[in-house]
C-alpha cells in the first residue's frame, strides 16, 4: 500500500534510494544495484553479476556529465509487493533541462541489504511488481537505438531518451497515404520476421510471463536464427511463432499482448511497421508497407494527423539514405534536379488511368525528356494501346521476370479469390507512387533504372498473377506478393542481379527503353 510518510517505507531502503541518486557512474552507485540488475554500457546491457565492476564503471566513466542527470526530489510512495521486495514511488528531477519525473525502482532485499533490481520513469500510477519490472525492462528492447542520440548509463536514461530524443526533421508524405491499426493481423501472422537484438533478446528472457500476461501460452516466446542466416541480418534471434505460424504474442483477436501491457510497441520491428522511411535534403519522406492491407487501402489517419507516433518511429527506424543522386549510372545530378523529376513522374503516376499505362507514359516522357530537357507530356500516349513484343522479343524478355520466381514459391497452392488487377486499380497507384516516393529503387539505382524497376515489378506481378491466380486474386494472394517485394527477398536478389555483369540489368537499366520493352510483354 502507499505511504503516507517516509518512515513508512523500511529504513535501509529509504537509505538506498537516496545513495542510488546522491552518485553517479561510480563505485558507489554500482554498489546500490542488484546481483541481477540490468546496468548500461553506452548502447549494451549487462547484468552486474556478467561483468567485473571495474569494466562497468570504466564504461561509465567515458559518458562524462551529460542529459540525462537525476536527482531525487522525494521519496513518494512505498509499494511493497512482500516482505522482501516492493516498489519505491519517487519524484526526480533532470539537471540539463530542469524538468521533474516520476521514477519506480523496483528494490529487494538481499544478504547485502536492500538493493536496486530496476528503475524505469512512471507514465501513470504504479502497477504491480512484476508488471512495473516489465515496464522498467522494456528498455532493453530499444536500448540500441536510443543511444544513436548518445551513450547511456541506465535503462532509466534509456526511457528518458525515447521520451525526449525525438527527431525534429520535416517529415513529408504523398496525400494518399494514411494508416491505422485496425488490427488484421497479417503483420503478425504471416513470414515477417520480428528481429531481436541482444538487448530485446535479453527482455523476452528476463520477463516472467506467466506473472504479467497469466493467459500467454506457454513459450518459448524466442527462435534463434538458422545458422549461415545472420551473415544477412544485424540480429541472430526473432520472435517465436506458434504452430498456426502466429506471433506468440498475438491474442485471438489479433492484438499484441504486449503492446497492451505497455501501453506501445516495445520491439523496433513493431513499432516502426507499416511504416518505411528515406532521407532527402528536403526531409524525411514517410510511405508504408503495403503488406499491411489497412496500408495498402489507404484507410486510417493521413501521415498529417499523426506526427508524434511518425517522430517516435522514426527515432528507432533504419532510414534509407544517399549523398548523391543520380539520373541514370553515371550521371549525377543535383538533388533539386532529383526532386523535380522525381515531382513530375509521381505527377504522371496518379489519374484514373490503369497503372500499366501510366507508367508507360511515364517511361515515354523520361526517354523525350533523357533527349531534350523541356520535352512535355503527349495526351495521346494514355490513349495509345501498348504494342505487343514479337514472338522472339518476348522469350528473350520474359527471362528477366523468371528470374524472380523462385522468390514467390510461397504462392503456389495460394486460394484463388474472385478478384482481377482492374478492380484493385486504386490500390496498385497508390503501392506504385509510394514505392516510387519512397526512394528504394531511385537511391541506389537513378531515377531512369528505379522507374525501369517499377516496371519490371509491375511485369512480375502480372507473371504471378498468371502462374498462381489465373482463376482469380486473392487476399491470400496479395498479402504473400507484397510481403516479398516490400520485405522479402525480391530486392535482394534485384540488388544481385543489378550487380552481376551476366545478368545485364545493370547494362540494359540505364536506358527507359528497359521498362517500356518490359510492358509491351
Amino acid at each position: 500500500m502507499p505511504l503516507d510518510s517516509p518512515d513508512s517505507m523500511p529504513a535501509g531502503a529509504q537509505d538506498l534510494v537516496r545513495a542510488h541518486f546522491e552518485t553517479r557512474y561510480d563505485a558507489r552507485h554500482l554498489a546500490t544495484y542488484a546481483p541481477e540488475a540490468f546496468v548500461v554500457l553506452g548502447d549494451r546491457a549487462v547484468r552486474r553479476d556478467e561483468v567485473p565492476d571495474a569494466e562497468i564503471l570504466a564504461a561509465w566513466g567515458a559518458l562524462g556529465d551529460r542529459e540525462p542527470s537525476f536527482s531525487l526530489k522525494a521519496l513518494v510512495a512505498w509499494h511493497p509487493a512482500d516482505a522482501d521486495t516492493g516498489v519505491a514511488e519517487v519524484a526526480i528531477h533532470e539537471t540539463h533541462t530542469g524538468e521533474d519525473a516520476r521514477a519506480a525502482l523496483g528494490l529487494t532485499l538481499g544478504p547485502d541489504g536492500w538493493r536496486v533490481a530496476w528503475a524505469g520513469l512512471l507514465d501513470g500510477p504504479v502497477r504491480p511488481y512484476a508488471e512495473s519490472r516489465f515496464d522498467a525492462l522494456s528498455e532493453l528492447a530499444g536500448l540500441k537505438a536510443m543511444a544513436i542520440g548518445g551513450p547511456l548509463g541506465s535503462l532509466l536514461e534509456a526511457g528518458w531518451a525515447r521520451r525526449h530524443w525525438l527527431p525534429k526533421q520535416r517529415l513529408l508524405a504523398l496525400p494518399e497515404t494514411a494508416f491505422s491499426c485496425m488490427g488484421t493481423g497479417s503483420c503478425c501472422s504471416h513470414e515477417l520476421t520480428i528481429g531481436l537484438d541482444d538487448g530485446a533478446r535479453r527482455f523476452v528472457e528476463a520477463v516472467d510471463w506467466q506473472a504479467v500476461l497469466p493467459s500467454l501460452p506457454e513459450g518459448p516466446y524466442v527462435e534463434a536464427l538458422p545458422a549461415g542466416a545472420t551473415a544477412l541480418v544485424s540480429f541472430s534471434h526473432k520472435l517465436a511463432r506458434d504452430e498456426r505460424g502466429r506471433c506468440r504474442f498475438l491474442s485471438e483477436d489479433n492484438r499484441c499482448t504486449i503492446h497492451g501491457l505497455a501501453g506501445r510497441a516495445v520491439f523496433k520491428p513493431c513499432h516502426v511497421f507499416p511504416m518505411r522511411f528515406a532521407w532527402s535534403p528536403d526531409g524525411i519522406c514517410v510511405t508504408t508497407n503495403h503488406m499491411c492491407p489497412t496500408a495498402r487501402r489507404g484507410l486510417g489517419a493521413p501521415m498529417a494527423a499523426q506526427e508524434a507516433g511518425l517522430r517516435a518511429r522514426l527515432a528507432v527506424a533504419d532510414v534509407l539514405k544517399a549523398d548523391k543522386y543520380f539520373l541514370r549510372p553515371g550521371e549525377q545530378v543535383p538533388w533539386e534536379t532529383f526532386r523535380t523529376l522525381e515531382g513530375q513522374l509521381l505527377e504522371l503516376l496518379s489519374g484514373d488511368a490503369p497503372i500499366k499505362q501510366k507508367l508507360w507514359v511515364a517511361l515515354r516522357w523520361l526517354s523525350e525528356r533523357l533527349k531534350d530537357p523541356q520535352a512535355g507530356v503527349d495526351p495521346a500516349w494514355y490513349d495509345e494501346a501498348i504494342p505487343k513484343q514479337g514472338f522472339v522479343q518476348r522469350l528473350a524478355l520474359k527471362r528477366f521476370g523468371a528470374v524472380f520466381d523462385p522468390c514467390f514459391k510461397d504462392l503456389k497452392g495460394v486460394e484463388p479469390g474472385e478478384a482481377s488487377l482492374p478492380d484493385v486499380e486504386a490500390e496498385l497507384t497508390r503501392f506504385f507512387r509510394s514505392l516510387l516516393f519512397s526512394k528504394v529503387t531511385t537511391y541506389p539505382y537513378g531515377l531512369v533504372a528505379g522507374l525501369n524497376y517499377l516496371a519490371l515489378v509491375h511485369h512480375v506481378m502480372e507473371r504471378q498473377v498468371d502462374r498462381h491466380a489465373a482463376k482469380g486474386i486473392s487476399e491470400a494472394f496479395w498479402r504473400e506478393f507484397y510481403a516479398v517485394v516490400t520485405s522479402g527477398t525480391f530486392w535482394p536478389m534485384l540488388g544481385a542481379c543489378h550487380q552481376t555483369p551476366s545478368t545485364m540489368f545493370a547494362r540494359v537499366a540505364g536506358s527507359p527503353t528497359f521498362g517500356l520493352n518490359l510492358l509491351r510483354l
